[in-house]
């Protein structure tokens, strides 16, 4: 005896009432739009909670302005490490590494080297460490170019004809703090037939194209 075939199951969702579904979306929905919300209402009074205590510290301006960089540079999904750089490059000295380290724990609530790290690894964090070690200790200090093997080593591996490593030489430009570095890096350049250039500007106008130089000269002119 032959039975009539059944139409194949849809499975639960299938067997769920309509009107339950469009609850089910429009709870979904809001749940969603309210955690996004939620997000930026606590990122919204984060902000102005930090803003009222670097008011604080306004005698220490530009000091503020760096930390409110670094935050900018290490808030949301990614890294701004250009900013980064900057930011740790405009530091002035030691001393003042480590006030900008105690106003950013305080403006908001969070150590720097635990938001640094939660961001930044490999060789974008010792690039940091380096920018920070090179810098005098305080405002009557002078700066340490202890780093300078260190730096035309890397400046030999990141050159070549076919793959340039343009971050890799952004990095050690970053590092450079201040125009003596950057004198005597080119000396050494010169002095270093590995490298087979001239001068820091040869070494870059070799191994970079238009853009990248323009870069590289944009960091070279904040050194002083």
């Amino acid at each position: 005896m032959e039975t009539e075939k059944q139409p194949a199951s849809g499975g639960f969702w299938s067997n769920v009432p309509p009107d339950f579904k469009i609850g089910l979306f429009v709870a979904g929905t809001v749940l969603i739009i309210g955690g996004v919300g939620g997000y930026f209402y606590n990122r919204h009074l984060k902000k102005k909670r930090a803003e009222k205590i670097l008011r604080g510290a306004a005698i220490e301006g530009s000091l503020a302005n760096i930390i409110s960089d670094i935050y900018e540079a290490v808030d949301g999904g990614g890294t701004n490490e250009n900013l980064l750089y900057e930011a740790y490059a405009d530091i002035p000295n030691q001393t003042d590494f480590y006030r900008v380290a105690d106003l950013y724990k305080q403006a908001y609530d969070e150590t720097l080297d635990a938001a640094i790290t939660d961001d930044v690894g490999g060789e974008e964090r010792q690039t940091l460490t380096n920018i920070i070690s090179a810098k005098p200790e305080n405002k009557n200090g002078k700066p340490s170019y202890e780093l300078l093997p260190d730096w035309l080593r890397r400046l030999r591996e990141a050159a070549s004809w076919f793959n340039t490593d343009e971050d890799k030489i952004y990095r050690v430009l970053w590092e450079l703090p201040d125009f003596t570095a950057a004198a005597l890096l080119s000396k050494a350049i010169a002095n270093n037939p590995q490298i087979g250039y001239e001068s820091l500007t040869d070494y870059l106008e070799g191994q970079l194209d238009t853009d990248e130089l323009e870069e590289a000269r944009r960091i070279l002119s904040k050194k002083k």
